[in-house]
């Protein structure tokens, strides 16, 4: 049993709160203020932990984002640094190395916030937009020298 809050994994043997897959979440829409995820970090860990199949990152983290509150916080334990989740604002990234030759981990804490994100993703297309248009405009501009 958690010590704060509700523990939930898809293995009964380690008494979890709650039995569950993090893929599809039994709570109700904006539930908690703080969601930790610290999943099986590749498919084959998956497999040989838990006998479950591939995971699905951007479908467990929209679920953890969905039972989220609005302005909680999203930690994501992971070995490798994982993108942007949509309806967060990514807040800080950690590397805590553990020990020589093996892999570092990387805490990832996110803010659930929908407006932040689209005005993020707003900045995001209106950068890419710019980009295109710089790369037409160059293109232009070769095509007349010739």
């Amino acid at each position: 049993m958690a010590e704060y809050g509700i523990r939930v994994d898809i293995i009964p043997e380690v008494n979890p709160d709650c039995i569950g897959d993090a893929h599809s979440l039994m709570f109700r829409d904006e539930t908690f203020d703080l969601v930790f995820l610290d999943p099986p970090y590749t498919d084959d860990y998956s497999a040989s932990l838990y006998g479950t199949g591939r995971l699905n990152f951007k479908r467990y983290s929209q679920e953890a984002v969905r039972v989220l509150k609005e302005g909680g916080w999203l930690v994501v334990y992971h070995f490798v640094a994982t993108p942007q989740i949509p309806g967060t604002v990514m807040v800080k990234r950690i590397f805590i190395e553990t020990r020589p030759w093996h892999r570092p981990r990387v805490v990832h804490i996110h803010r659930k916030s929908e407006q932040e994100w689209r005005m993020k993703s707003q900045e995001i297309e209106q950068v890419k937009q710019r980009r295109r248009e710089n790369r037409q405009g160059t293109k232009s501009r070769q095509l007349q020298m010739f």
